[in-house]
């Protein structure tokens, strides 16, 4: 099963495969190493990051069926093919700029400040930054918090996930999000 990012990616690149396939004449499902290679260059050489290259490769190899053993994103040529790829187009960050946490954190201070009475929403977006600034977790993983699975402790509030989110692994127990820590959140505001 898989998650449903994934599968959206997944279905595209697949469907890119099959239309490549039909032009070559060959089983999408069933092919030579090297039709695979073929093709997984062809994308390389059409312009696209090693993200994509490796999304296509992976949705390939979701589905095709095991070449010596393995899934064929395995294989020695294919991982030779995607170290090439990346050495020549290594990945680029998504963001180009980096912003300054001072300022917001003076914005808090002065305009979110200590005063009294503020609103409701004043202050869940105060506490939202500052939970994402005393984190390093995606917007995703604070998008998914819920009170219903939070746990107060001596020095901090503890949540537990209740689905699944972008930054969870198959054998890593991450499923625990520390992140309200109000030593963390006094500093921030000293």
């Amino acid at each position: 099963m898989r998650r449903p990012g994934s599968i959206s990616n997944y279905n595209s690149s697949w469907a890119q495969w099959v239309g490549w396939c039909n032009e070559k004449k060959v089983d999408p499902f069933r092919c030579d190493i090297n039709q695979i290679v073929n093709h997984l260059s062809f994308l390389f050489n059409a312009e696209p990051e090693y993200r994509t290259v490796g999304c296509h490769r992976s949705a390939t190899s979701a589905y095709h069926e095991y070449i010596d053993g393995k899934p064929f994103g395995q294989h020695p040529k294919v991982c030779a093919l995607l170290k090439g790829v990346y050495d020549k187009r290594p990945p680029q960050p998504r963001y180009v700029f980096i912003w300054d946490v001072q300022i917001v954190i003076n914005y808090i201070k002065s305009e979110w400040g200590y005063s009294v009475g503020p609103s409701d929403k004043l202050l869940i977006l105060k506490l939202v930054m500052l939970m994402a600034l005393t984190s390093a977790s995606r917007a995703s993983a604070i998008h998914h918090l819920d009170i219903r699975y939070m746990v107060k402790g001596n020095e901090k509030y503890v949540f537990k996930f209740h689905r699944l989110h972008k930054s969870c692994r198959c054998g890593k127990s991450i499923q625990v999000w520390n992140s309200i820590n109000i030593q963390k959140i006094r500093a921030c505001m000293l």
